[in-house]
């Protein structure tokens, strides 16, 4: 069984940005949120629907800078993340 990512279905985001850094505003926890560009990338991804981590390390690797060899790790983090403040959640898929 694989493990997908997701923005939880209670998610209301507004988004703001400025160059290359972003705030989230979550409408329903109250909670905004300030991202760099990589963590604003992984989650409009994720807006649009759920993804696996070698999906999201791949689109990632082809996007931007980051190194192939180093995007799952980085993408892991970013996921951490997101599940602590709420944003994300797991699916089984």
């Amino acid at each position: 069984m694989s493990v997908e990512y997701q923005v939880r279905p209670v998610v209301q985001l507004h988004w703001a940005s400025w160059d290359d850094d972003y705030v989230v505003f979550d409408e329903t926890s109250g909670q905004t949120h300030q991202l760099d560009a990589v963590r604003a990338y992984v989650l409009d991804l994720l807006i649009e629907a759920p993804r696996l981590i070698p999906y999201l390390a791949g689109a990632l690797s082809q996007s931007t800078s980051v190194p192939a060899s180093e995007a799952a790790e980085l993408i892991e983090v970013v996921i951490n993340d997101f599940q602590t403040i709420g944003l994300v959640e797991a699916i089984a898929s």
